[in-house]
């Protein structure tokens, strides 16, 4: 990668870092382009030649969340041998590692939250964020079908459905701990693990 690579890269890492907090204060309807640049410091041009506009900002944002997440899950999966324990335990330390890994800061959880909220508001950006979070839900349906095969574990539903609800138990154990005030991985991973047993096949 060329220096004006990195720096363009540098560039938009901040702008999308800068929008979090935005986002997570002012929320993403009443932010504006301006008060997202002044947070990271640049110009309008340096935004400008990043993004087509704020509705691509916001699926920038998405997609790197997204690709932490799945970071996150893959390294989680890899870590646990197929030889350690039962299924339960391994299934356990999986999520323990995957929650240690995604304690997020309030903002990015309310960050999140608004775009969700946002896509739900804007028809003009609901399809580009239904393709970007379909794109994601198959790299994520992918890898829990590998790692149930992996454990040899079975479910009684389709890997889609179980995602849908890991998605909808996360969000809420996450927006919960917000409201409360305190950040608490093991209740996270907790979460999923009663969510799981409830659809496992013994």
């Amino acid at each position: 990668m060329t220096e004006m690579s990195h720096r363009r890269a540098a560039t938009r890492e901040r702008l999308v870092r800068a929008a979090v907090s935005v986002f997570a204060h002012r929320g993403v309807m009443a932010a504006s382009v301006e008060e997202i640049c002044d947070a990271a410091g640049f110009t309008r041009g340096a935004f400008y030649s990043n993004f087509d506009g704020k509705d691509d900002l916001c699926i920038a944002l998405l997609s790197e969340r997204a690709d932490a997440y799945l970071s996150a899950a893959r390294s989680a999966v890899q870590r646990v041998p197929t030889t350690t324990g039962d299924a339960q335990h391994r299934i356990r330390q999986v999520l323990d590692t995957f929650a240690q890994s995604v304690v997020e800061e309030p903002e990015a959880v309310l960050a999140m939250m608004e775009l969700r909220l946002y896509a739900a508001r804007e028809p003009g950006v609901r399809a580009a964020f239904i393709r970007a979070q379909d794109a994601i839900n198959e790299s994520f349906a992918s890898l829990i079908s590998q790692a149930l095969e992996q454990h040899d574990v079975r479910t009684v539903l389709p890997v889609h459905d179980l995602l849908y609800l890991m998605h909808a138990t996360y969000d809420q154990i996450s927006i919960d701990q917000l409201i409360q005030g305190h950040r608490d991985p093991a209740q996270v991973s907790e979460a999923l693990l009663l969510m799981l047993q409830s659809v496992i096949i013994a």
